[in-house]
């Protein structure tokens, strides 16, 4: 069950619905980066990691959503893209940065990572996303730093 296309609403899996167990999930369950599964652009499975970074306190909570409907309009296309190529070729893609919406509707800079696997005998995406929100930050200042700089010796 997943929420409307354009829809402010996030949430998807149906109150005490258990995530499915298979030996992929039960490694990544921990992983202290975000782990979503999704076939045919409909999330299957994601880890705690996954929905702290949405803002969710249960990663049910993305179950059954559309992957899309979290990626930053300006980043769609290419991710899309990216998702394509990945299903076509069964190569995993290089990493990329883009934006995911979070439940209170701002958005987190990730780098994402994706390549094929396989969800419960289905061909499926894999996706791993670092939050990289110091790392923008820190880039930011340091061009704040140069421009300030710029302006000093001018």
């Amino acid at each position: 069950m997943s929420s409307p296309a354009g829809s402010s609403t996030i949430g998807g899996g149906e109150a005490g619905e258990e995530l499915d167990s298979e030996p992929l999930t039960d490694a990544v369950r921990d992983f202290p980066v975000a782990v979503v599964i999704h076939v045919e652009g409909a999330i299957r499975y994601a880890n705690l990691a996954a929905a702290r970074l949405h803002g969710m306190q249960s990663p049910i909570s993305l179950v059954g959503c559309q992957a899309r409907e979290f990626v930053h309009p300006d980043d769609l296309s290419q991710a899309l893209e990216r998702g394509r190529r990945v299903r076509e070729t069964g190569i995993a893609a290089p990493p990329m940065d883009l934006r995911l919406r979070r439940q209170d509707g701002g958005y987190v800079p990730v780098q994402s990572h994706i390549s094929l696997t396989h969800f419960k005998g289905e061909a499926a995406v894999l996706a791993v996303y670092s939050d990289i929100s110091e790392k923008k930050a820190a880039e930011e200042a340091l061009r704040q730093s140069e421009a300030n700089l710029r302006y000093v010796m001018d």
